[in-house]
């Protein structure tokens, strides 16, 4: 769920390709289009749930001119038990919960709708 480039919110549909440890932080790597604007949104399961939060994208141009590759949707997400530990840690309230009935797109929108806010830093 996102607000890329400053557009309405997003949900877009993908893939969880593993656990890296990057900078010492665990990571959630997933094959979804990442945009400027989808930092710091939540990366949903199935049911709705946030299963991480959307940090970064692998670098274009760093890969390219290091590999000769170009990638193509490997992004990164900080995993939901960092997430939960940083809210422990600065006294922030939340619910968790275990696995629940997938719900269709449509469902998960609206649902990410009610838990998702545009912050803009100004100046």
């Amino acid at each position: 769920m996102g607000n890329p480039l400053g557009l309405e919110n997003s949900v877009v549909a993908g893939v969880l390709s593993g656990r890296r440890t990057l900078e010492e932080v665990e990571m959630l790597q997933v094959a979804i289009p990442i945009e400027p604007g989808n930092s710091g949104g939540p990366l949903l399961d199935a049911s709705g749930h946030i299963a991480g939060v959307v940090a970064a994208k692998l670098s274009r141009s760093a890969t390219e001119s290091r590999t000769g590759a170009v990638p193509e949707n490997i992004n990164f997400a900080i995993a939901g038990e960092i997430a939960k530990l940083f809210l422990t840690r600065n006294g922030i309230a939340f619910s968790s919960a275990g696995p629940s009935t997938p719900l269709s797109g449509a469902e998960i929108g609206r649902k990410a709708q009610s838990i998702t806010f545009l912050i803009e830093c100004l100046g």
